[in-house]
């Protein structure tokens, strides 16, 4: 964390399948975040990701979304 307020995240995930799995042929995620800590109990998430699917028909896909969401812990 920095300045016992924020932390900053980076995530990464990769998938590789044979052509059996009949759907795709990789995959690949990239995403970013900070988290925003008000009191112990409250913070704020947000997280931007990005992903890549290449299939065997060669329609390759492409998304990129933005996440937030406020925690409360009770």
């Amino acid at each position: 964390r920095f300045y016992r307020y924020f932390e900053p995240y980076l995530y990464v995930e990769a998938i590789e399948t044979n052509q059996r799995a009949g759907i795709t042929d990789a995959g690949r995620l990239y995403a970013g975040g900070l988290n925003i800590y008000f009191t112990p109990r409250a913070q704020l998430k947000m997280q931007y990701a990005d992903v890549n699917v290449d299939n065997f028909a060669g329609n390759d896909g492409h998304i990129g979304y933005f996440v937030s969401r406020l925690v409360l812990a009770f």
